[in-house]
């Protein structure tokens, strides 16, 4: 259950950011891309490149936020399994 908890917040993060610089990259909006430059001068080449951090952001956020699902629903199922456990040992039916 180890593993779950650390690959789907971090699967959920790298989709996130791939899915808003790919949106960012294909619709033109310039806080969501990368931009690249090239320039050939007769010195040489002259290259930039350069990107936002926001879809960086989002995507530790989305990451976070899956982390604390997984963990949350995880909790209710093990306290699920105790109750009915506890209702296994006393008899007790669970449907009224």
């Amino acid at each position: 259950m180890k593993k779950k908890l650390f690959w789907f917040p971090l699967l959920a993060a790298l989709l996130s950011i791939g899915v808003l610089y790919t949106i960012g990259n294909v619709f033109e909006i310039s806080f969501l891309g990368w931009n690249f430059y090239e320039e050939n001068p007769s010195k040489g080449v002259i290259f930039e490149a350069g990107g936002s951090v926001v879809p960086i952001i989002i995507g530790f956020v989305v990451g976070f936020i899956t982390e604390r699902i997984l963990k949350i629903s995880i909790k209710a199922t093990i306290t699920w399994y105790n109750a009915e456990f506890f209702y296994a040992i006393l008899n007790i039916s669970t449907v009224a």
